[in-house]
């Protein structure tokens, strides 16, 4: 379902651009190759695991747009909320913070969590008390 909507959107499609001009954005066309383009290419890079850190930003650029752009209409995606957008939102989120996982492209070629994983561990450390494990 994403993938037809970006592709529509991609493509330029008429419904495309008359939502974008519909929720305010000026450049219909602009607007709607850019938004699709970004979303067809975040989500093939991350469905392959390649450039995880980048297809995450894309994915959580376009969707806080979307997310401002909903929410006005309450949390629920039935009343065209932003509960759909925001799930996408954290999941790019969680996917920068912990990188690509071991069978991704990214992992095969050597590029695997950055700085971002040491940082993660020492926050998620503190305050928790060490256990030993000497029998």
């Amino acid at each position: 379902m994403r993938f037809r909507s970006a592709a529509r959107c991609a493509a330029g499609a008429p419904g495309g651009t008359e939502e974008f001009r519909g929720d305010g954005f000026r450049g219909g066309v602009f607007t709607a190759l850019t938004a699709g383009g970004t979303q067809i290419g975040a989500g093939l890079l991350l469905a392959v695991g390649l450039l995880t850190p980048l297809a995450a930003a894309g994915t959580m650029g376009v969707m806080t747009v979307a997310l401002t752009v909903k929410r006005p209409h309450g949390l629920w995606v039935q009343n065209d909320g932003f509960e759909y957008p925001l799930v996408l939102v954290t999941i790019g989120a969680v996917l920068s913070a912990t990188g690509p996982g071991h069978w991704s492209l990214d992992a095969s070629l050597g590029r695997t969590g950055g700085g971002h994983r040491p940082a993660l561990g020492r926050t998620a450390d503190l305050g928790l008390p060490r256990r030993s494990h000497r029998s």
